[in-house]
């Protein structure tokens, strides 16, 4: 059995390399994951959303979209470069 002490020690995960973020979002990735239907779906005018692990921000910015003026959305990653893409994206559609 393992203990809560030892989950990490089995458990680790690699972060994805912020280098190759552009692998997160392309456009045949959109056509199968769809996140403005899931943003749609889930995400009303004014909701507070948490992106929690939000790499280049593949859902960030339709979560964006939903929340409009009266909302926000928390994008939360390890990895500053991510964040700085994210916020490159989000500039450029203002």
């Amino acid at each position: 059995m393992t203990s809560r002490a030892d989950f990490g020690k089995h458990h680790q995960h690699e972060v994805f390399s912020a280098s190759r973020a552009a692998h997160l979002d392309t456009p045949m990735r959109r056509r199968l994951y769809h996140p403005e239907r899931l943003a749609k779906r889930y995400v009303k005018p004014g909701y507070r959303v948490l992106d929690f692990g939000c790499g280049p921000g593949f859902f960030t910015r339709e979560f964006a979209k939903q929340v409009g003026e009266t909302g926000r959305v928390y994008a939360v990653d390890l990895q500053e470069e991510m964040l700085r893409i994210v916020r490159e994206k989000l500039e450029s559609e203002v």
